[in-house]
């Protein structure tokens, strides 16, 4: 009889308890997306400057062709 005692209390404990590992579940998935988000705008921004940087290229290499041209 004291196992299905056992078993029942802690079955009451597990069920107590998934409301909290749920809620600790959503936070850390909301804290990493919040992390993926910052990553993601960083890399946008790395790469807004090198796209800029490869315009400044692509104008320089211009400016020398048009020095050669005839």
């Amino acid at each position: 009889m004291g196992s299905v005692v056992e078993s029942s209390q802690t079955a009451n404990v597990i069920q107590s308890t998934c409301p909290q590992h749920a809620t600790g579940l959503d936070q850390v998935s909301v804290a990493s997306i919040g992390h993926a988000v910052k990553q993601i705008v960083s890399h946008s921004n790395q790469l807004k400057e090198s796209v800029a940087g490869l315009e400044d290229l692509g104008n320089s290499v211009n400016e020398l062709v048009d020095q050669y041209r005839v």
